[in-house]
């Protein structure tokens, strides 16, 4: 047992009195409920102990996994870490090494021992470990399992001191008290379960990607929108799985002959969460925003000349130049026009040193994790590394006369094989970041629940070489690279015909696509060639190559082409990354690594999203997603023009002379483009996808049998 571990975690996010008041009534003896009540202050203290001892864990909780082992090399508790599994959250997260996944306990019992072993409340699922393991019993229960015990809602004050409540058993309590702690689980699982209409109501998704921001105009992320979804609504919105325009906010709009002029007529009787109106001001600041922090989708205002309140619900956009995707702009999932209240906003702004001078944060600080908008749900709280939970909105403007969820709780679970076990299980209906194997099998397994949605998308997936420093910086490095992959051969094997290579730099089922553009052939013997003009005849550098938990498809083409690479004497380290420590990295043009992966789809209809985003100079760093640094005047000048072509053949030679450019400079490897897949329970109905809206749901629409 690792030194100053005097106790084992027991029991977390329940309170100790009703824990013990529980176990009085089975019996257990005094001596142990005094440590049950009185251990609490000492357990995160004891747990990091532990850990920094470097204490192995092995995890049987959906926060972690299910039956792997982790070992704990160091941890740094942050301020909003709270308790002993928060401690292990971030010690597992950041600071550990995975040194094993066990399918069974008989595997951790022989070979790996363990100093803690997690459980996730579920004793009917666990019983094995448990009984296994009775000697180092170690149970962590989920806090909505036992809210019940105290009362059908409790208060946020009394929520939070549940949170924040734990137990500790000693060491050997298993093999005393195995019996009692076995019929007292038992009483807590069936006694904290909803009824069948309450499962109906709720709306549970499991994501292997957590979101990044609760801010709606500060990111290109692609699981924050997911949120934003259901708590904010832009001014328009699509028809279904279409690109068609339909009324959000604004029930109606005009149009002028010169295209430069648009006149938005607002929904009346819409109301943010805390019952304020949504007026044209909100409008008018919610744009004017965006413009200010120069941040996600707020390029497509730079044509803005002005913006103009009418009346109540009435204003009016005037722009320099037409722009051919301007609605569909107003309607996307990185719109710029998602609804904010500006008296909210403005009360929570704080100054900040920007350029030199002193200047407001628009709110963007408190934004980062509070919400208030006008959609179907408003924002109840985001357990960082845990879950995000919305509850429905009484005064939505849409009502709720049909079948619509009360709830909706969005579970983030780091490893897609627990996802997917959850999904199978019935414990989620829906779960977004399932590898493409996963989804291949659970395509067979339709008589168990489960069914896999499948709809042609958007999604182009691109490995990104960096365009402004080390080998990749030169050209003809990025062209042997090109030649190093093999294309047709990962689609047929490693996707299993799921996918098609893609042909230029936007989707075949895309405005703008030229089935003419070129691509590069799997050829190593060009490579060479190309590496020696750059005067690498032999290779003999090192490029690293990083990848995000939660974008499982960016490992398996690195090994690929980590592999290829090889054979041109070119050494590539694959590495790994949580989402906030990726963007970190690749956001700084003196941090950025040579390669990433990268997977792209458009919030306007339009290639002037993925010209942009990802190849415009304005795009660098935080103001987009451009982290190769990829710097082409040419190319700067054409995306900054193709929206005010209004002529088709024109804008078309456009698309396509962009296209080429990027062809022959190669700043990212233009891989695949695969159909939109995911997996639900069968009973789950309502759902439809969109291209311009990947990975979010449409919860307003959505209900269950």
């Amino acid at each position: 047992m690792a030194k100053g571990l005097d106790f084992s975690v027991c029991a977390l996010q329940a309170a100790g009195e009703v824990m013990s008041r529980l176990g009085a009534s089975f019996g257990v003896p005094e001596f142990y409920l005094r440590k049950i009540r009185g251990a609490g202050a000492k357990a995160e203290e004891s747990l990091a102990h532990a850990l920094r001892a470097g204490a192995t864990i092995a995890s049987g909780s959906d926060l972690l996994g299910p039956m792997q082992i982790y070992r704990a090399k160091e941890l740094e508790l942050q301020a909003r870490v709270m308790g002993p599994l928060g401690a292990i959250v971030a010690a597992t997260k950041t600071n550990a090494e995975l040194i094993g996944r066990d399918k069974d306990l008989g595997t951790l019992k022989a070979g790996k021992p363990a100093d803690l072993i997690l459980v996730d409340g579920d004793p009917l699922k666990d019983i094995t470990m448990l009984q296994q393991c009775q000697e180092k019993i170690v149970l962590i229960m989920q806090g909505g399992r036992m809210h019940k015990n105290f009362s059908e809602k409790p208060t946020p004050q009394r929520k939070e001191e549940m949170t924040m409540k734990c137990f500790l058993l000693p060491n050997g309590f298993g093999r005393v008290v195995f019996p009692w702690l076995m019929c007292l689980l038992l009483i807590v699982a069936l006694g904290g379960q909803a009824d069948g209409a309450d499962r109906r109501k709720t709306l549970v998704v499991v994501s292997v990607r957590e979101t990044v921001t609760l801010d709606p105009q500060v990111s290109l992320d692609g699981q924050s929108p997911l949120v934003w979804r259901g708590v904010y609504e832009p001014l328009l919105g699509l028809k279904g799985d279409s690109l068609e325009i339909i009324p959000g906010l604004a029930e109606k709009w005009d149009v002028a002959d010169d295209g430069k002029t648009y006149t938005f007529y607002l929904q009346k009787g819409v109301k943010f969460h805390d019952g304020s109106p949504f007026t044209a001001e909100s409008v008018k600041f919610t744009l004017e925003r965006s413009r200010a922090l120069k941040k996600a989708g707020s390029y497509v205002l730079d044509p803005v000349q002005e913006i103009k309140v009418l009346d109540d619900h009435t204003v009016r956009i005037i722009l320099n130049n037409p722009v051919r995707s301007f609605l569909s702009a107003m309607a996307g999932m990185y719109s710029p026009s998602w609804a904010l209240k500006p008296q909210w906003v403005k009360e929570h702004e704080i100054m900040i040193e920007k350029e030199g001078q002193k200047t407001g944060d628009w709110g963007e600080k408190y934004l980062y994790d509070h919400m208030l908008g006008t959609g179907p749900y408003k924002f109840v709280r985001w357990d960082h590394g845990q879950q995000i939970i919305l509850e429905r909105f009484e005064d939505y403007w849409k009502g709720w006369e049909d079948r619509h969820f009360d709830r909706i709780i969005i579970k983030y679970i780091q490893e897609p094989a627990t996802a997917n076990l959850m999904l199978q299980r019935g414990e989620a209906d829906i779960a977004i970041g399932l590898t493409d194997q996963m989804k291949n099998d659970l395509e067979k397994m339709s008589a168990q629940g489960v069914a896999v949605y499948r709809h042609p998308s958007l999604e182009t997936y691109y490995i990104g070489l960096n365009c402004k420093k080390g080998p990749t910086a030169d050209v003809r490095v990025r062209k042997a690279i090109a030649h190093a992959f093999p294309y047709p051969k990962y689609v047929k094997e490693n996707l299993q015909g799921n996918a098609k290579q893609m042909i230029g730099f936007i989707p075949s089922t895309f405005p703008g696509y030229n089935p003419e553009i070129p691509v590069y052939p799997y050829d190593l013997d060009q490579a060479r060639k190309l590496l020696t003009e750059a005067g690498y005849p032999n290779g003999g550098f090192t490029i690293k190559y990083v990848w995000e938990t939660g974008y499982e498809w960016k490992r398996p083409v690195a090994e690929v082409l980590q592999q290829n690479l090889k054979q041109l004497g070119i050494q590539m380290t694959i590495q790994e990354l949580n989402n906030a420590a990726f963007n970190a990295l690749l956001s700084n043009p003196d941090s950025a690594e040579h390669a990433y992966g990268v997977v792209w789809w458009p919030f306007v209809d339009s290639p002037v999203d993925y010209f942009w985003s990802m190849c415009h100079k304005d795009a660098q760093a935080a103001g987009g997603w451009n982290w190769v640094y990829y710097d082409n005047p040419e190319v700067n000048r054409r995306i900054d023009s193709i929206e005010s072509i209004l002529d088709d053949r024109e804008w078309y030679a456009n698309v396509t002379r962009l296209q080429q450019i990027l062809y022959e400079e190669v700043p990212y490897l233009c891989l695949y483009e695969a159909d939109y897949r995911i997996p639900h329970r069968q009973n789950l109905h309502g759902f439809y996808y969109n291209g311009l809206y990947t990975d979010t749901l449409p919860f307003y629409e959505m209900w269950k049998e």
